[in-house]
This record gives structure tokens, sequence and C-alpha cells, in this order.
């Protein structure tokens, strides 16, 4: 008898599925989403016959065409070895994977037409578009655009390098994002630049190559998951680096680069360093460095150390002058880093950077996105629904953008290449009152405008130079009964009037066409719908109209 497997009203797509697939998408890279680069659209089967024998010649030759800008564009640009394994492979799993579904057969193994793996990506192919299904190997490979700090040399054929910074990936197949990560799918890697302007090598400059770099993941890795409510017994507990609150061992006066990367399925850090006696300052959000006069502006290290899902944070830390004992305090969680401070003093202490010739150049390609150059405006709206679903035990609330969830096969967003455009991002789950981290692959944003409804009476206007940012939480809403309590447009969420919180970003979708998606970083709302595709076409045609 054929049944409903997924839990209360969720259905396919959007439900917990697939977790022995695989892909992965590697957060704040500015490369292309398609073919063999930040590619979240493909699909890779577990195959355990495939071996790394079996694919190490053809991987090599993809490999060595890479690292000289000779990316894959089309499906016979592959090695034929590689392509014809893989048919075989997925001819293979078509006719013997286990299945008891709709159409199953007498021996309940084989897919039925419909369902069947190969045949989708043949279709693919003869429309000249990257296949998505792939059975036990895969190769992930891309060149990092370069352009210098002045802007005046770039990788050929792109407007915007890559920023050098601390960036991560992890597993991205809709469905079992959030599962994966909960077993620990994920890792941390870094984008250095050490020329003699760059961010890596002004730094290391500055502290005369005695700058010891920490990298810290925070990670939640647990057995038993709830992720229908992402609550349960209550979130698995915060990890640094898979240890429950490690020590990191400082000497007096000195100062460590900090790189720090929020890892989690749903963990929100707010923290700070207690007793008093530590000092920070930022120099990278999301792996772009600040400019100049943000790192220099004197509230720098003044605040909580803040990161929702997915973010990142660069910090310089410096020790006391005098040993002791320090802890990395999150406000609601307790310790997550003990720091002791032990062993000769550096004297004198190894302290900031304080001029601006000692501190790194923000590249030109990092410059604002002038209001000017704006080509469209969108307002997307993050929230949430019950809907009614009779004969269920349980109703599960559902994720939505723009009032649906993920629709499988469209493109809901399109945006021109080489433009800018403007985005205001609204939360109206007052159902859950959840703080939505909206993320978006491929190109960073700036932030111009924020507005809390719990903490603000008017929108926080930014100032130039923006933060440069890939991940941003939505600030979320606010139930209000007089509209004078609200200074943006109210709107109606079932029986309850509700303030939005939102915040604007711009972003430039330069260099790279392509299909990629937006989506809510606490990942068991993406895998659960929260989540959208997107699409940059080209701005240029052949054709010619006069």
């Amino acid at each position: 008898m054929d049944k409903n497997w997924y839990p209360a009203n969720d259905k396919y797509p959007n439900c917990f599925h697939g977790s022995s697939s695989a892909n992965l998408h590697f957060h704040g890279t500015h490369v292309t989403p398609s073919t063999t680069g930040d590619n979240v659209l493909v699909n890779i089967r577990p195959n355990e016959k495939v071996t790394e024998r079996d694919v190490k010649e053809p991987f090599a030759e993809i490999f060595r065409h890479c690292a000289i800008g000779e990316q894959p564009q089309k499906w016979g640009d592959l090695p034929q070895s590689w392509r014809d394994f893989q048919e075989t492979l997925l001819k293979e799993y078509d006719r013997t994977a286990p299945y008891v579904g709709p159409g199953r057969t007498p021996s309940g193994h084989g897919l039925p037409r419909d369902l069947q793996l190969w045949p989708q990506d043949q279709q693919a192919i003869a429309q000249g578009v990257w296949p998505q299904w792939y059975s036990g190997s895969y190769p992930y490979c891309f060149q990092i655009p370069k352009c210098t700090v002045d802007g005046k040399e770039c990788t050929a054929n792109v407007h915007m390098g890559q920023a050098p910074g601390t960036h991560w990936y992890h597993s991205h197949k809709h469905g079992s994002t959030s599962i994966n990560l909960f077993n620990g799918l994920e890792g941390a890697f870094i984008i250095a630049d050490n020329s003699p302007t760059g961010y890596d090598g002004k730094l290391n400059a500055f502290y005369k190559d005695k700058l010891e770099p920490k990298v810290i993941v925070f990670q939640q890795i647990t057995t038993v998951i709830n992720l229908e409510s992402a609550k349960g017994g209550g979130p698995p507990p915060l990890l640094v680096n898979g240890q429950l609150a490690p020590t990191i061992t400082m000497q007096p006066g000195q100062t460590q680069l900090w790189r720090m990367i929020n890892a989690t399925v749903q963990g929100f850090v707010n923290a700070s360093f207690s007793p008093t006696g530590i000092n920070y300052r930022r120099t990278a959000q999301d792996g772009v460095q600040l400019a100049w006069k943000n790192y220099s502006n004197p509230e720098n290290g003044m605040k909580p150390i803040t990161l929702s899902p997915a973010n990142r944070l660069d910090l310089l830390v410096q020790a006391p002058s005098t040993p002791g004992c320090y802890t990395l305090q999150d406000s609601a969680l307790g310790a997550l880093i003990y720091v002791n401070v032990t062993g000769d003093v550096i004297n004198p202490a190894m302290g900031f950077p304080t001029k601006e010739d000692d501190y790194p150049k923000l590249p030109s390609f990092l410059d604002d996105i002038e209001a000017s150059t704006i080509h469209l405006q969108r307002d997307i709206t993050y929230g949430s629904q019950v809907n009614a679903n009779p004969g269920t035990a349980r109703n599960l609330r559902q994720f939505t953008i723009d009032g649906k969830q993920f629709e499988d096969q469209k493109v809901n967003q399109a945006m021109l290449l080489d433009s800018a455009e403007e985005w205001t991002l609204y939360n109206t789950d007052v159902g859950t009152g959840i703080t939505h981290p909206f993320h978006i692959h491929v190109n960073p944003f700036e932030i111009t405008e924020i507005f809390d409804p719990n903490t603000m009476t008017t929108p926080e206007k930014q100032t130039q130079p923006f933060v440069w940012w890939d991940t941003f939480a939505i600030p979320k809403p606010k139930k209000v009964t007089d509209p004078a309590q609200c200074p943006v447009p109210l709107v109606t969420v079932g029986t309850d009037t509700v303030c939005p919180g939102y915040f604007k970003m711009r972003s430039r979708f330069v260099d790279f066409t392509g299909q990629y998606v937006q989506h809510c970083h606490i990942l068991a709302h993406e895998d659960r719908g929260m989540m959208q595709l997107l699409e940059v076409v080209s701005n240029k045609t052949v054709l010619k109209h006069h």
C-alpha cells in the first residue's frame, strides 16, 4: 500500500529526503554556478563500487584544463571515458535501484520510466543543458577570478575579483542539507592574497610574519535529529572544531587572527569575552575585508561578537599583558572558548594597525554600489503559514518566500548579467518570531538600511562605505494594534496585524550567467521549502534590430 512517507503535511521535494545524495556549495566564492563550478543543482547518487582509481585519469585531465581557465562549458567538453562511465552507472542504477512506490516492479527493484535518471540527463544534454544526475563521483573545479587591488588588471572577462578571506563549504542537496551538516559534512577553506597590498600580505607585513591564525568552526553535531521543528528536546550544543568549549592558548601581549565560521544548522552566536582584558578588532565579514573607515571606527571591538548561521567573521584578538584565564561567553549558551593567557610576555604588545598605510586597502572591485547604478528593485518576503490538512494528526508550519514554498523547475527571480539591483528582504513570520538568515550564492551584497521593529522606532540607514555580506538575518516582525507603532506599511498575517522587519541590500550580478538559489540558512527551513531558484541571464544578443 502506498503511503505518505513525509511527516504531516510536508510534500516532496520540500521535505527531509535524499540523505545519501550529495553535492557541494562553496560559501563566498565568486565563480560560475554552472557546470563544474559552485553548482548546487547537480545530484550525486552514492555508488560504493566507484573508486578513486576509476576516475583518476579523466579527473586529472579536467583539472588540468580548469587550472588554465578552460572550465567545461558543455557535456561534450568532459572526457569521453568518464561520460561513458557515467552513462553505464546511471543505466545500471535505473535498472536495479530498490523502489516500492507507485509503478513498482514485482521484484521491488528498478525505477519507473518517469523517475529514471539517465533519460533525464539525456534530455538535458539534447537541449544543451548541463545534466543533473551522477553516480559515485563528480569533478568540482573552477578558476578563482582575480583582480589587482586597484582593479586595473583582472582575469579575462571578469569585472569583479574574488575577495580573499575566510570561507567554507558544505553539502547542499535540497531535502538533506541540514541532515548532512548535523553529521559534520562541512569544512573551512581560506582564499589568501599574500601580495604586498593583499589582505593577508599586508597584515602579515604589519606583524612581521608573527600573526598566528586560528580557524574556528562552530558546529552542531547530533545523532538524534528532530528536524521537523528544529527544537525538540533542545538544539544540539555548539561545538568548536568538534570540541565542547576548547582552550586556545595565547602569550601575554600576543595578537592572533581568529577566522570564525558559523557552520551550524540553526545556531546563533552572541558572545563577549569575560572578564575584560582581551581586546579585538573586526577585519572582515563573510570573507570580505572591512574598509579602513569601518575598521578604524571607534565602535569596532566594542560590541558583542554576533554570527547567524553561515556568517564568518575575522577578528584580530589581543591578549592582555598579564597571564590569566578568559572565556568567550555566549549570552544564552555559556562558554564557547576558554582562552589561557600564559608564557613569556611579548613586549611591546603586538597591538593593532592604527594607520591606514598599515591596513589592507579594500580592492576597487568592492567599491560601494551607488544608487544611480541600480537597474531594478525587488521586494521579497520570508514568512510561514499553517495550511489545513484534514486527517493529518500534526500540521507542521511551512516556511515560504513570497507566500510559496520552493517550486521545482521554476525560476522565481531572473536578473540581467552585469547589472546592479536593490532588494528589500522582509520578514513577516510572526507565527514563529524567528529571525531568518537570508543567503544568496555567487555574489556578495551590501546592506544600506535595516529596520527591526522590536528595537527601532525608525529604519536605520547604513553609512558608507557599506559592509559586504553573503548572509544576513532578516529582523523578526512584531505584532501591533496601532499603525502609528510601525513606520513602514503593515501587513496582515492570518488574524494578526504585523509590522515586518526588513533590510535593504544591493548586489552586482556580474561575470556569470546561470542558475542558483537564495534561501534561509536555518537549514531545516531551506530543506522544507524556504528557498527560491534564481537565474542570471545574458544582457547581450547576436541579433540586430535596425
